[in-house]
Protein backbone atom coordinates (compact mmCIF):
# COMPACT_ATOMS: atom_id res chain seq x y z
CA UNK A 1 0.00 0.00 0.00
CA UNK A 2 1.29 3.40 -0.40
CA UNK A 3 -0.51 6.28 1.48
CA UNK A 4 -0.47 10.06 0.44
CA UNK A 5 -2.12 12.95 2.24
CA UNK A 6 -4.46 15.58 -0.02
CA UNK A 7 -6.20 18.55 1.05
CA UNK A 8 -9.17 19.64 -0.33
CA UNK A 9 -8.70 23.34 -2.21
CA UNK A 10 -12.28 23.41 -4.04
CA UNK A 11 -15.94 21.79 -4.50
CA UNK A 12 -18.06 22.83 -7.14
CA UNK A 13 -21.87 22.25 -6.96
CA UNK A 14 -23.35 21.48 -10.27
CA UNK A 15 -26.41 19.93 -10.92
CA UNK A 16 -26.62 16.14 -10.35
CA UNK A 17 -23.06 16.34 -9.28
CA UNK A 18 -19.91 17.76 -6.79
CA UNK A 19 -16.32 18.04 -8.32
CA UNK A 20 -14.11 17.75 -5.35
CA UNK A 21 -10.40 19.75 -6.04
CA UNK A 22 -7.37 18.34 -3.68
CA UNK A 23 -3.47 18.90 -3.94
CA UNK A 24 -1.00 16.67 -2.27
CA UNK A 25 -0.06 18.31 1.20
CA UNK A 26 3.15 20.27 0.96
CA UNK A 27 5.54 22.16 3.84
CA UNK A 28 9.07 23.38 3.76
CA UNK A 29 9.33 23.58 7.83
CA UNK A 30 11.38 20.55 9.07
CA UNK A 31 9.42 20.81 12.29
CA UNK A 32 6.30 20.47 10.40
CA UNK A 33 3.75 17.33 10.52
CA UNK A 34 3.81 17.62 6.95
CA UNK A 35 7.50 17.63 5.96
CA UNK A 36 7.35 14.33 5.58
CA UNK A 37 4.63 14.38 3.12
CA UNK A 38 6.51 16.39 1.07
CA UNK A 39 9.51 15.15 0.58
CA UNK A 40 7.45 11.99 -0.37
CA UNK A 41 4.72 13.68 -2.43
CA UNK A 42 6.00 16.95 -3.34
CA UNK A 43 2.89 17.96 -6.25
CA UNK A 44 0.06 16.39 -6.97
CA UNK A 45 -3.33 17.52 -7.66
CA UNK A 46 -7.08 15.33 -7.83
CA UNK A 47 -10.21 15.93 -9.04
CA UNK A 48 -13.11 13.87 -7.97
CA UNK A 49 -16.61 13.89 -9.59
CA UNK A 50 -18.94 12.72 -7.48
CA UNK A 51 -22.92 11.76 -8.49
CA UNK A 52 -24.04 9.61 -6.19
CA UNK A 53 -25.88 11.70 -3.53
CA UNK A 54 -24.74 9.60 -0.76
CA UNK A 55 -21.29 10.73 -0.97
CA UNK A 56 -21.55 14.31 -2.02
CA UNK A 57 -21.00 16.61 0.66
CA UNK A 58 -18.66 14.53 2.53
CA UNK A 59 -15.41 16.51 2.24
CA UNK A 60 -14.53 20.02 3.43
CA UNK A 61 -12.44 22.93 2.12
CA UNK A 62 -9.24 23.07 3.73
CA UNK A 63 -9.85 19.84 5.61
CA UNK A 64 -6.63 16.87 4.74
CA UNK A 65 -7.58 13.60 3.48
CA UNK A 66 -5.53 10.28 3.02
CA UNK A 67 -5.35 8.74 0.08
CA UNK A 68 -3.99 5.03 0.07
CA UNK A 69 -3.50 3.15 -3.19
CA UNK A 70 -3.47 -0.77 -2.96
CA UNK A 71 -3.57 -2.92 -5.40
CA UNK A 72 -6.87 -4.31 -7.18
Amino acid sequence: MIRAKFRVTNIDNLNDMEVVWMEAVFSDDKTSANYSWSEATPYGTLRMNISNPLARNKFKINQEYYLDFTEA
